[in-house]
């Protein structure tokens, strides 16, 4: 057999060999189609004065060192206490050029209802960094944070990006599904569109969220590695529940298969998911 042919046909083999071994593991721990996965909200409680005291400290702190650290663990507590003091370092480090700082800030922004610095969020989703990545692209630990800010505090009007730049993309690149932020922006992304009942998002849902990952023809030459296979297959295990969750807040209804979602579309005048 020729080498090129070899190699092509041993590629086909292990992807059938991992959709076969990742199918037969999750028979035992998932049964699509049963649990809805509510997205869980975060508990925001007003600082006591120990706990005010302790992240005005941190910031006291990281003036006196010129260190950013301390300020990245006040940002972080800020995501579950709110108080008035906070808002003005808050407002600080919306803008700032390090990307864990930056989401920290917007994540607290949410959690103590700066909802007046939409405008400021919805510009940094949209901006476009140069970045040795060359993404041109913020990051993705910042793009969790404005998704979670638009989610909390229920501002229509950016589901459109959020699917095509960030949801699409990220469940379509092997090398997106293997950040540490992916699986946050795929739930984040489905989290946004249910809470704030977007129904254009209902036809992508059915069909590229619920079902388990499988190459639809693994003759394909341009069907992904089994790697690709692998890594969305566990993505999965984490965002299908809350893909359910999320069609039953946009449509009311609860089936188990793609199928009969499917057939429940037929049943829709289209413009009804425009």
């Amino acid at each position: 057999m020729p080498i090129r042919k070899f190699v092509r046909v041993a590629g086909l083999l292990a992807v059938a060999i991992v959709i076969a071994s990742t199918a037969g593991a999750l028979c035992d721990t998932a049964h699509a189609g049963e649990t809805p996965t509510e997205p869980p909200v975060v508990t925001v409680l007003p600082a006591n004065d120990k706990e005010r005291a302790a992240v005005m400290d941190l910031f006291a702190k990281a003036a006196a060192e010129k260190s950013t650290d301390p300020v990245l663990q006040a940002l972080t507590q800020m995501a579950t206490r709110k108080c008035d003091d906070f808002v003005p370092e808050i407002r600080k480090y919306i803008d700032s050029d390090k990307a864990e700082i930056q989401a920290a800030a917007i994540t607290a922004a949410s959690a103590n209802g700066l909802k007046d610095e939409e405008k400021r969020v919805r510009k940094v989703l949209h901006a476009k960094p140069k970045q040795k990545t060359g993404t041109g692209s913020i990051a993705g630990v910042v793009a969790v944070a404005c998704i979670q800010f638009l989610t909390d505090q229920g501002i229509d009007g950016e589901q459109e990006f959020v699917l095509d730049e960030w949801l699409k993309p990220t469940v379509s690149d092997e090398r997106k599904m293997k950040q540490d932020w992916a699986s946050n922006v795929i739930r984040g992304s489905i989290a946004y569109f249910g809470r704030t009942k977007w129904m254009p998002s209902v036809p992508y849902l059915i069909e590229e969220m619920l079902s388990q990952p499988i190459p639809s023809n693994p003759n394909d030459p341009k069907c992904p590695p089994a790697s690709y296979w692998e890594t969305r297959t566990r993505l999965w295990q984490d965002y299908e529940g809350w893909a359910r969750w999320a069609l039953k807040e946009l449509t009311g209804q609860q089936y188990r298969s793609v199928r009969e979602w499917q057939a429940w579309m037929k049943t829709k005048d289209k413009k009804a998911f425009k």
